[in-house]
């Protein structure tokens, strides 16, 4: 290899790394702190006088909710005779979220974890894995539905104008409809190999479902204790709602530096709840923080474990 391509590869792997710094970093704390900015400036508020204490809290409950994450990922894995370690599916579900800011596209963590538990196991097939990842993610789904349905019903003021309600319903009830006959076609051999393992496994079945319903009840308290600390004004049931439809809306495939629909929905979720339109806005920039966070996480993870296999390789 000359000096000139020499040269060349390291200016161009020198502008990936910028490239992966910006959209992972730059582009996503600049928009945070806009929010946090103008939010502050319209309502006064003073962020010196967070509670320190219980913005720790709620940053260490989220940290639960994101190994619940990953234990219903394990656990529905088991379902396909598929075994990962605690560690393992912890380490690939952080490493997963870093793909949600640096790929357009939702899909993009079923994707990473497709890849990545496959180079953990290369023996597994397509037709094992594939369901069981797709299957994965329907828990999660089937659970935002149950909690945005019992707990819109519960906080959707009756005075709120019937036509728009009816209209979100009738949006959300098409969009549903939309995906199931979608994945019914799409999916078909998938939704068969999933229906086997449930029916090879009734009892196991309920362990990632129960736990996927206990993993949204933990990130609400820990994005409301967050909340909390700095001020916003926004009951624990109308936050878990909040959470819930923005999980709902991860079914469109689209985001961008790791936002789109999901917080879209999230917003208008705690706007029809009767939440302060300021303190609306300071909830979804949370909850965006929050996976920020752990995509950070994911990405030291990425770093950490290339140097351990470099340094492996250079040893041999």
């Amino acid at each position: 290899m000359t000096g000139t391509s020499k040269e060349a590869n390291g200016m161009a792997r020198v502008w990936r790394i910028a490239g992966l710094v910006l959209r992972l970093v730059v582009v996503p704390s600049l928009a945070v702190w806009l929010v946090f900015a103008l939010v502050s400036q319209e309502s006064a508020r003073d962020w010196a006088v967070a509670d320190s204490p219980k913005l720790l809290l709620g940053l260490a409950i989220y940290h639960v909710a994101l190994w619940l994450f990953a234990e219903r990922m394990r656990t529905t894995l088991s379902l396909f005779e598929i075994a990962i370690s605690r560690a393992a599916a912890f380490r690939i579900y952080l490493q997963s979220i870093v793909y949600f800011f640096l790929v357009p596209m939702s899909v993009s963590i079923e994707i990473s974890r497709y890849l990545k538990i496959k180079a953990l196991q290369p023996d597994l097939e397509f037709k094992w894995l594939a369901p069981a990842v797709f299957m994965d993610r329907l828990i999660g789904f089937c659970s935002s539905v149950l909690f945005a349905v019992v707990l819109g019903v519960m906080l959707v003021p009756i005075s709120l104008d019937q036509v728009t309600v009816l209209s979100a319903g009738a949006v959300l009830a098409a969009l549903g409809a939309v995906a199931v006959i979608y994945a019914i076609r799409r999916y078909s051999e998938w939704l068969s190999e999933i229906l086997h393992a449930v029916f090879r496994h009734p009892a196991k079945t309920a362990l990632p479902i129960v736990i996927s319903l206990l993993m949204q009840c933990v990130t609400g308290l820990g994005v409301w204790l967050c909340a909390e600390a700095l001020g916003v004004n926004a009951p624990y049931l109308n936050v878990l709602f909040g959470v819930a439809a923005g999980n709902l809306a991860m079914i469109v495939p689209v985001s961008l530096f790791g936002g789109g629909p999901s917080e879209v929905a999230g917003a208008a979720a705690f706007l029809v709840t009767g939440i302060d339109s300021s303190d609306a806005i300071l909830l979804v920039a949370i909850l965006y923080s929050l996976k920020l966070m752990a995509a950070l996480e994911g990405a030291a993870l990425e770093i950490l474990k290339g140097g351990i296999e470099a340094l492996r390789f250079n040893r041999k």
